[in-house]
Parts: structure tokens; sequence; C-alpha cells
């Protein structure tokens, strides 16, 4: 093993001892848990066909349809769905204005 290596290893080691001592065990599963997902996710990404915002009077969620009807859900807090709709329509309206 590369000496880069072995300290780096060394110093993630270390890393996660301080963050157990500290009671962030949670924190590293969380760190753990994106990672392996990271892991799963695929590399070719089809686009979506259609967008629905759906809002039950509890959770604001948006769900992403492709032409195969499969599809990928967000629940959206209501400080991110404000966000989002913004960021939409910054990248709406010069495609508007052009047309």
């Amino acid at each position: 093993m590369s000496a880069p290596r072995e300290r780096l290893l060394r110093m993630r080691d270390e890393e996660l001892a301080r963050m157990m001592r500290r009671g962030q065990l949670p924190r590293i599963a969380a760190f753990e848990a994106a990672l392996a997902a990271l892991d799963e996710a695929p590399t070719e990404w089809e686009p979506a066909s259609r967008a629905v915002v759906s809002d039950d009077g509890q959770a604001i969620r948006l769900t992403l349809y492709r032409e195969d009807d499969k599809a990928a859900s967000v629940e959206l807090s209501p400080a991110a769905a404000v966000a989002l709709a913004g960021r939409l329509i910054e990248a709406a309206l010069p495609r508007l204005n052009g047309e």
C-alpha cells in the first residue's frame, strides 16, 4: 500500500474515532447511507417526460415520470418548494423571451 493512501486511511480512522467519541455515530451512518445510495445510482439518466407537484396538506411532493412511467419522487419543505419554483422561473423566462 502506498504511503499517501496509508496516511489518508489513518487520518480517516482517527477522524471517525473522534466523531464516535463525540456521539456523532448517527452522522457517520448518514454519510455511509448516502455513499451507498450514490454507488447504486445509475450513471446514465433519462430525462423526465413530465413532472407533477402534489400537496396533500401534509407534504409537498415533486414526482418526475419518464415515458415508461417509471417515477422518482421527492418530498420538499415549503422553503425548498419556493426556491425550486424561483429557479424554474429563472430558467424558463429567457426561453420564453427568446421564442
